[in-house]
């Protein structure tokens, strides 16, 4: 499914800023470039499904969130975790959205694990934050479907709509692959970190806040900076995932919303060009006789 999250319109309110958030991504990066330099050792802290209870080595089941194939694997993770993280830590306070982080992403990894010993010989080893990140939008499914993102389609086209269309386009998606037979991404641990998020989400969140929040909860114009407005008001020259009546006549962007028009453009296009030389590389050296299933989580 050809769609990337760019951001979200939801204000904090229980916190000034995600450092939880910013830590984890932090954290990813610096992984990233240590296993550049020696990339044994993201084999060594891969997890692989084998041993009493799935658990050879119990480590694994953490570090494992943290190893990437390569930028763009990354990438594709902490731009979600970027966008939908911080509301969810707003919503459980720093640390208990670490403990948070962490379960659904061993939860993650338990499901690909139990998948693979029932359906081959050889398990594959899995790397990645997939699970992880699919128990935060679980998370923000709870609490925050109706908050409007911005979403770029087919990366050209960006529209605004309530972030559970996508999310739940998101993991449909995942179903379908995981059926599907395809190997080449962990499409169970994806739904296993969505099933955990949804099973801990509750026991987590602070207590005054609700769950399915209403459109109220949210500001009119969550993207102030974006939403340019015609002469009468009322149609904001961006496009839209809502219909409200018969079209009316545009008036000629002015130059600063060009710019952003332009510079959203160039931003897709380049990932475009990313996403299509990630699909034609390989991600280990020939011979190896291992298996990383590869997450892009960004579509």
């Amino acid at each position: 499914m050809p769609f990337l999250f760019l951001r979200d319109g939801n204000p904090l309110r229980h916190t000034k800023r995600p450092y939880m958030v910013y830590t984890i991504i932090l954290v990813n990066m610096v992984m990233l470039a240590v296993t550049e330099i020696q990339p044994s050792l993201g084999f060594s802290l891969g997890y692989t499904p084998r041993g009493s209870f799935l658990l050879d080595d119990p480590t694994t089941l953490l570090t494992y969130q943290f190893v990437h194939g390569d930028l763009l694997h990354l990438f594709g993770n902490m731009l979600l975790l970027y966008v939908f993280g911080d509301n969810v830590e707003d919503s459980m306070g720093h640390g208990r959205f670490l403990l948070f982080y962490l379960l659904v992403g061993i939860g993650s990894g338990l499901m690909f694990g139990v998948v693979e010993v029932m359906t081959t010989d050889t398990p594959a080893i899995v790397v990645g934050a997939s699970g992880s990140i699919g128990g935060i939008l679980a998370a923000y499914l709870m609490l925050h479907p109706r908050a409007r993102v911005l979403v770029l389609i087919a990366f050209k086209f960006p529209i605004f709509a309530p972030s559970w269309i996508f999310i739940a386009l998101y993991i449909a998606f995942d179903i379908v692959m995981a059926f599907s037979g395809d190997t080449g991404v962990a499409w169970w641990a994806h739904i296993g970190g969505f099933l955990s998020g949804l099973a801990l989400v509750r026991a987590f969140k602070y207590k005054d806040v609700p769950l399915f929040a209403a459109a109220e909860h949210y500001p009119h114009t969550p993207f102030p900076e974006l939403e340019g407005k015609g002469p009468d008001d009322q149609k904001p020259w961006w496009r839209r995932f809502s219909y409200d009546g018969a079209p009316k006549p545009r008036p000629p962007l002015s130059r600063a919303a060009a710019i952003r028009v332009f510079l959203l453009k160039v931003i897709s296009y380049i990932i475009l060009l990313f996403f299509i030389g990630a699909v034609s590389s390989s991600y280990l050296p020939s011979g190896t006789g291992l298996t990383i299933p590869v997450e892009f989580n960004f579509f």
